[in-house]
């Protein structure tokens, strides 16, 4: 029997394009952000920005800090909102919107990406491209491309939501991701696709009223690049188009990609659990 919607599904939810014609920037101080700058401390930002250069903000770690407490950065005509570089900076507290790509994870990674909304960005909300980053409670939405792309190795994406986006809300491509406790609702593409990713772990994630019947999207959909060693388990998926999980590769009921104890009304094949 199908089940309904329910909060239950919204347990633990709290809350490499290329780069070019990048602006030689200025540092910048403390409290005083503008168009272009390159942080390279700890700077709140204390005004909404509408930016015509790329990146519009490029916060350095281990020392850039940059908490946005609750304005917006906004592109206008750029192609990266807020560009992360060198190792361990911090992006937290706002929203980015109408770039090409909203938050870019660049550099030597660890960086930590807190409570961030990307919304209306062309090809994704937010991509991981470097290593080992950090994306808690952060909502990717109405993007026209796809919520999040995880693109390097490592990464680890926690309690996010990510809905309405225009194609997935979330597109694995690097090996060794964790994606869990995140929430995927209503994107027209599949909710979670995994792409040529192998040894990840996609564990309690919800993936509701996801896909467009008939063009190949699933709540979970495991796309057919000969994958190994991924964890797909206790993921609860319902009322997707199509199917709430599907794999594409050849004989999924043998392979070493493992779904277990997930919750699923419709699955191809139907060995997916």
């Amino acid at each position: 029997m199908k089940l309904r919607r329910s909060n239950l599904y919204k347990i633990a939810i709290v809350s490499m394009i290329g780069i070019s014609n990048i602006t030689i920037s200025k540092p910048a101080i403390a409290d005083d952000v503008e168009c272009g700058d390159t942080i390279t401390t700890s700077v709140t930002l204390n005004q909404d920005l509408t930016c015509d250069v790329s990146p519009a903000l490029t916060v350095i770690g281990p020392d850039g800090r940059l908490d946005m407490t609750g304005y917006e950065v906004k592109c206008d005509g750029g192609e990266v909102g807020v560009l992360l570089e060198g190792r361990a900076a911090l992006l937290r507290g706002g929203q980015v919107a109408d770039c090409e790509v909203g938050v870019l994870a660049n550099g030597n990674g660890f960086h930590n990406i807190q409570a961030v909304s990307s919304t209306a960005n062309a090809s994704a909300g937010f991509q991981l491209v470097s290593n080992s980053n950090y994306m808690t409670a952060c909502t990717a939405q109405a993007n026209t491309g796809v919520g999040l792309i995880v693109t390097g190795e490592r990464n680890n994406v926690f309690q996010n939501i990510f809905e309405e986006n225009t194609l997935s809300g979330i597109q694995i491509d690097g090996d060794r991701s964790y994606i869990t406790e995140n929430f995927c609702f209503e994107n027209i593409g599949s909710g979670i696709e995994i792409n040529d990713s192998s040894n990840s772990w996609i564990v309690e994630n919800a993936s509701e009223n996801n896909g467009t019947s008939g063009a190949g999207t699933a709540g979970i959909l495991m796309n057919d690049f000969d994958q190994q060693y991924n964890l797909i388990i206790l993921n609860v998926g319902i009322l997707n188009e199509d199917f709430d999980a599907q794999d594409l590769n050849s004989d999924p009921c043998n392979s070493t990609n493992l779904w277990r104890n997930n919750t699923f009304d419709t699955a191809d094949p139907s060995c997916l659990d």
